[in-house]
């Protein structure tokens, strides 16, 4: 070449960029259950027993404990990929660190979009996750304890106030220490800080956190689930405020396991690579059309 270029050499950098999205928090919240059989199930009491004040010689009507189970079931979600044998000879990037990193990540964001949306679709591999739970509850979102209607169906039209109500949605038993809200990122820079900080009531709180990097609102810890929403629409469950040990459980049979083999792709030359996450999810706290469970959230008006 006319600059030389041909005698100048490349250095190839033994690593990859990767630019990808965090995921991995509702396995990180959940109640984690380890599970030895194929099938497990819990009880569940969430009422207490009705008292009578007879009076002398009055009676007195007898009650059972209302006693629900939790089931679960455990779903094999699997990933296959495969490589050349010539790129396990020439590469200069160590492949099994690549993949297992790829297929850890991807099994995180489908464990997080199963809980969080899942709505027991085949989308969903037949998984109800918060969102899910909640709409089920009743057609009628004003009907769900467990949710504050926000004062509009977009983003522009929430207010403080919609958010401040949420808190007093969660039951006492729910406010534990493990309670924390979950949002999109965008969600919460372009909303809920605005808000906050345009009404004065938060604006200390929210400064002091951007400044620690310590998301709060009302006291509560922020986190960023990024399958949450960030674009608005009609009844949409936008935010939560979820106490999510006491209100879902993400069951595991067994760890991810990577396995490869060279037979399945033998006459292509290519060795395959199967990922197995064996994982069960029950979302259970919803509440219903009388009483709020340990997950809350905000959901934007029908219209």
């Amino acid at each position: 070449q006319t600059g030389g270029g041909a005698l100048v050499t490349v250095e190839q950098i033994p690593s990859i960029i990767t630019l990808l999205e965090q995921y991995g928090l509702f396995r990180a919240n959940a109640q984690a259950m380890p599970m030895g059989a194929g099938a497990t199930t819990m009880p569940k009491i969430d009422g207490l027993l009705t008292m009578y004040c007879p009076g002398e010689g009055g009676t007195v009507t007898a009650t059972a404990p209302t006693i629900a189970t939790v089931a679960l079931t455990p779903k094999t979600l699997c990933g296959l990929t495969a490589y050349s044998m010539e790129l396990e000879d020439d590469s200069l990037v160590a492949l099994g660190e690549l993949l297992a990193g790829l297929f850890a990540r991807s099994c995180a964001y489908y464990e997080d979009l199963c809980g969080f949306l899942g709505d027991g679709t085949s989308t969903y591999f037949g998984f109800k996750g918060i969102v899910g739970a909640l709409r089920a509850v009743s057609a009628t979102i004003g009907s769900i304890k467990s949710l504050v209607v926000g004062s509009d169906n977009a983003y522009s039209g929430l207010v403080i106030g919609d958010f401040e109500q949420v808190p007093g949605t969660l039951p006492q038993f729910a406010d534990d220490g493990n309670a924390k809200w979950y949002c999109h990122r965008y969600f919460y820079w372009t909303v809920i800080v605005k808000l906050a900080l345009a009404s004065g009531v938060a604006a200390q709180e929210v400064l002091l956190g951007a400044a620690t990097r310590q998301k709060t609102l009302f006291g509560y810890p922020v986190e960023f689930s990024q399958v949450m929403p960030k674009a608005e629409a009609n009844s949409q469950i936008c935010a939560l405020l979820a106490n999510l040990k006491q209100g879902s459980y993400l069951g595991t049979r067994g760890g991810i396991e990577i396995t490869q083999s060279s037979e399945r792709y033998f006459d292509q030359g290519l060795i395959a690579v199967l990922c197995r996450d064996r994982v069960a999810i029950n979302v259970h706290g919803v509440g219903d059309t009388t009483n709020a469970g340990p997950i809350c959230g905000l959901i934007t008006a029908a219209s």
